[in-house]
């Protein structure tokens, strides 16, 4: 029975694998609960926007259909979704609305720290077509591994892609 531990990987909480030795802010992330995480994210998100961007980027009130208004040419619609490493070693963005945004933004909660991806609304819809993915009340989930998204997730760096501003407006 001693060989049963020497094939057994133990899987570790969340309050072990985030530990503020790795990453304080990550660490701190993953001892909020859901709604408490998710507002500071997208507050993150929209001053990163900004900030790349020299766009307004505007968090809207709750219980909006999206979260982040951006002020390009048109209004553009951000839905921000974020995620813990589960025990499986995923991340798994749930509640997705897909016909309510025109970018989805993903933001990885590692032990590391954050990392952003965005992607455009339709290549997302695509993604859960061609997965074949359940959608239960207009809503979807994602699960990736941190080194498997999909192509279509851009780097914070190309957003917004192809879509720039007017100059006036920077």
């Amino acid at each position: 029975m001693q060989d049963i531990r020497s094939y057994h990987r133990p899987k570790s909480s969340a309050s072990e694998r985030y530990h503020p030795s790795l990453n304080e802010a990550a660490h701190d992330l993953s001892l909020m609960g859901y709604e408490e995480r998710a507002d500071i994210i997208e507050q993150v998100v929209a001053k990163d926007i900004e900030h790349h961007t020299g766009v307004q980027a505007t968090v809207t009130p709750k219980r909006h259909a999206w979260d982040i208004t951006v002020a390009l040419d048109d209004p553009e619609k951000v839905e921000v979704k974020s995620a813990l490493l589960n025990s499986n070693d995923r991340y798994n963005f749930c509640g997705i609305k897909l016909e309510a945004f025109d970018y989805l933004f993903i933001v990885f909660v590692t032990p590391n720290g954050t990392v952003e991806k965005w992607a455009y609304a339709a290549d997302v819809a695509e993604y859960v077509a061609d997965k074949d993915l359940r959608i239960k009340a207009g809503k979807c989930q994602l699960s990736f591994t941190i080194d498997n998204v999909p192509w279509f997730f851009y780097d914070l760096i190309y957003f917004p892609y192809g879509k720039w501003p007017n100059v006036s407006q920077r």
